[in-house]
């Protein structure tokens, strides 16, 4: 299982945690972390991707009860792109560009034909703790975001890459129009974010670990128990 650290953009992290009004230590209390946690996200200094799910959904739920749309800070000139404008890719490795490139194609454009020029057949994928085997098991996944949310608006929020392997923490405003989880459409538009690590050879991701919490998404849209997508 990889491992990799991220580092989280300091501003949107900052900005969250001011428009919820909270100090670090607060922000730390609630979210189950030490204070010298939160001021490292707020520094820009690397922490462990389950971490900055942690902190990031905990902002969320509080944002969310005050009736404050965490899209809003996707449109931040820190954040890389957002799905109205064409993702920037200056100043990305190669294997970013690819990330990118696949999220831009793949869920803004809504294009799952494409999966094959980024996804190598045999990738190893992990999820929701499993471990499986190829790229039809991307594809199923895709698919089911895509006919199960319409639309998807996608926003890096963070990007980092160490040679091969790139990791990158995103959030999304999609709006629930189709079975997903179990749930037919509701029309109910809610708010995801995510960590996904990948190792890229020969502009093929050869290897990923997709952190999203499925629980707060079936809770969003349905508040029934989870199902393994």
């Amino acid at each position: 299982m990889l491992s990799l650290s991220i580092n989280p953009n300091p501003h949107t992290a900052s900005k969250l945690r001011a428009a919820l009004g909270w100090s670090q230590a607060n922000a730390a209390k609630q979210a189950g972390y030490s204070e010298r946690v939160i001021r490292k996200i707020e520094a820009g200094q690397s922490v462990r991707p389950q971490t900055l799910i942690d902190v990031l959904q905990c902002y969320q739920c509080a944002l969310k009860e005050l009736g404050i749309d965490l899209a809003k800070f996707a449109g931040n000139e820190e954040v890389p792109g957002n799905a109205k404008d064409p993702i920037k890719k200056q100043g990305f490795t190669d294997s970013q560009r690819r990330m990118i490139d696949y999220y831009q194609q793949v869920f803004v454009q809504r294009r799952p034909e494409v999966i094959p020029k980024f996804i190598h057949n045999d990738i190893r994928f992990i999820s929701e703790g499993v471990t499986r085997t190829g790229i039809e098991i991307v594809q199923e996944r895709a698919n089911a975001f895509l006919n199960g949310f319409n639309p998807i608006d996608m926003a890096i929020v963070s990007m980092v890459g160490d040679g091969a392997t790139v990791s990158a923490s995103w959030i999304a405003t999609m709006t629930h129009v189709g079975p997903f989880l179990g749930v037919d459409g509701t029309g109910r538009t809610i708010h995801v974010q995510a960590v996904c690590v990948a190792t890229f050879q020969d502009e093929l991701c050869i290897e990923a670990q997709d952190q999203i919490d499925v629980d707060d998404i079936h809770q969003q849209i349905s508040g029934r128990e989870r199902r393994t997508i």
